[in-house]
């Protein structure tokens, strides 16, 4: 008996993933100057701002004060047309300053390097936490570089590759018992705190159910050292902090709030800021109610995947590079195709709706710069994974036996392993 996997659907992938790269090619050919500049700018986008944002701060000048960091990036870089704003808290260029202390070019690309580990290696401990994924180390390779919201990650050079390693290294840790190394890489959330909405009840709710608050506090201690250390290197940046006066609510991002803010525009000729907070708190206490009523609580690496969703999905605000917080689920979606006995059918039309999930955001960057349009995807990957998430009762006839089985010969997986 064969015990081996098909690879079928990596193949079909790297087949859809060759065309997009061909009509990449061929647009480049009909464009020359764009590999030139995408080149350039690779890794640059969000990464000039950030250590524009250090230097300022090394000076003695106010990184938060928009026209003083753009006199900056226009001096530094040569940057033109319209720049973008530093909005991020004190912290973060605490937990980047071993970085950002080196010389632009060094920096630069020593995070196109460190954010090239955090993609893999994200992929390769979610592949550790949850062996039944079968993940064979091919699949370790080549998905993580098929996954578009990551390689548009390393390309802007944005935090969401770092915050992704550190929740998936996080749960592995708590998994590991290495509860304050699994409250350090919680604490790196504190970054970018509002993508998290519906991740931290499932923190709270899971440490009292299984009764082990230490990693929590870990987590509290290991961010107020944080916080204390940006007064120390950058003093009065707190200050700085609270004149910051420009809103994100002022940008069109791709996210349920945003679109639904912009249809009440519509409808209404008025731009309501009430729904970046009602919708985030929807979030929070709707996930909050189910969790505290879900009997399986303990399984937070089960948990996690459809809970970073929905935390994208309720957030206020983020970006597509936000996005690549959704790699478990994107894991799990493919062994789930793999592994459970779904109907063929059934099979090739999540198989389809996943890929084209994957290739939609290139197709979408040539045809508008409207970001709102890429609001869809983690409801997409969420519809898809219930749908090929593993029905124990259905495959097995009965609950209890929590036996997951193949398609192909209705083998246990523990026979398999």
């Amino acid at each position: 008996m064969n015990s081996r996997r098909p690879q079928w659907l990596t193949i079909i992938f790297l087949i859809l993933a060759l065309s997009t790269i061909a009509i990449q090619i061929r647009a480049i050919a009909n464009n020359p100057g764009r590999v030139r500049d995408g080149v350039a700018q690779l890794g640059t986008p969000d990464f000039k701002i950030f250590w524009a944002a250090y230097y300022l701060e090394q000076r003695g000048e106010n990184p938060y004060d928009f026209s003083t960091l753009e006199r900056a990036q226009r001096e530094l870089f040569d940057a033109r047309g319209e720049l973008a704003p530093y909005p991020h808290p004190p912290w973060n260029l605490t937990i980047l300053s071993p970085l950002l202390v080196l010389p632009y070019v060094f920096a630069r690309w020593g995070w196109v390097v460190l954010n090239l580990c955090f993609l893999f290696g994200s992929a390769f401990v979610w592949s550790k936490l949850k062996p039944e994924l079968r993940l064979s180390n091919l699949e370790r390779i080549t998905l993580p570089i098929l996954f578009v919201p990551g390689i548009m990650t390393i390309w802007s050079g944005n935090l969401s590759l770092l915050l992704l390693f550190s929740i998936v290294t996080a749960t592995w840790a708590l998994s590991q018992k290495r509860r304050v190394l699994s409250g350090v890489f919680l604490a790196t959330l504190a970054m970018k705190p509002h993508v998290f909405v519906a991740v931290v009840p499932l923190l709270v709710i899971n440490a009292v159910r299984t009764r082990t608050l230490s990693h929590l506090f870990s987590a509290g201690a290991f961010f107020l050292l944080l916080a204390g250390l940006s007064e120390v290197n950058f003093p009065g940046i707190y200050s700085r902090f609270l004149q910051y006066n420009s809103s994100p609510l002022i940008w069109a991002t791709p996210t349920t709030t945003s679109v639904v803010r912009h249809l009440l525009w519509w409808m209404t000729g008025e731009l309501p800021a009430w729904p970046a907070f009602v919708i985030p708190a929807v979030g929070f206490f709707g996930v909050s109610v189910f969790l505290i009523r879900y009997k399986s609580i303990q399984d937070l690496a089960g948990l996690l995947p459809p809970i970073l969703a929905l935390s994208i999905i309720f957030t206020p605000y983020c970006w597509p590079n936000d996005f690549s917080l959704l790699m478990p689920l994107y894991l799990e979606i493919i062994s789930s195709l793999k592994l459970t006995a779904l109907p063929p059918k059934k099979r090739w039309l999540c198989t389809i709706a996943l890929w084209s999930a994957q290739l939609a955001p290139v197709f979408l960057g040539y045809v508008t710069d409207n970001l709102e349009l890429h609001f869809w995807y983690p409801h997409v990957l969420l519809m898809i994974w219930w749908f090929v998430k593993p029905d124990k009762r259905r495959l097995n006839g009965g609950a209890g036996s929590g036996v997951l089985t193949t398609r192909a010969d209705s083998v246990p997986l523990q026979m398999l392993s």
